[in-house]
C-alpha cells in the first residue's frame, strides 16, 4: 500500500512538532513520527519540522489545527484561563 502524505503544519522545534503530532493522534488522526518524515534531517539544512498526515486526512487535520489557533471569546465575568490553569503573567 503506497500512501501519500501532506504537510499540515510546520513547526520551529522538534518539541513543538511532537506536541502537534500527539494532539492530532489524540483526535484520531495518523501523523507520521518525525523520524519517519522525509523532511526530518539532522544536518542542519532544514531548520523546521514538517508535520505530515495521510493525504486523505489532510483537510480534517488542517481544519482541526486552525480551530485550535483561533482565539476564544471571553464573556464578561468569565475567566480567560481554563479551570485549573494559572493566570498568565503579563509581558513586561
Amino acid at each position: 500500500m503506497n500512501t501519500t502524505f501532506s504537510v499540515v503544519r510546520t513547526a520551529r522545534t522538534a518539541t513543538e512538532a511532537n506536541l502537534i503530532i500527539a494532539v492530532l493522534r489524540s483526535h484520531g488522526l495518523h501523523p507520521l513520527d518525525l523520524r519517519s518524515s522525509s523532511h526530518f534531517t539532522l544536518d542542519g539544512s532544514d531548520t523546521t519540522y514538517k508535520v505530515e498526515v495521510p493525504a486523505a486526512e489532510a483537510k480534517a487535520a488542517k481544519e482541526f489545527l486552525e480551530a485550535l489557533d483561533k482565539p476564544r471569546m471571553i464573556l464578561p465575568g468569565q475567566s480567560p484561563n481554563p479551570p485549573g490553569q494559572r493566570p498568565r503573567k503579563p509581558n513586561p
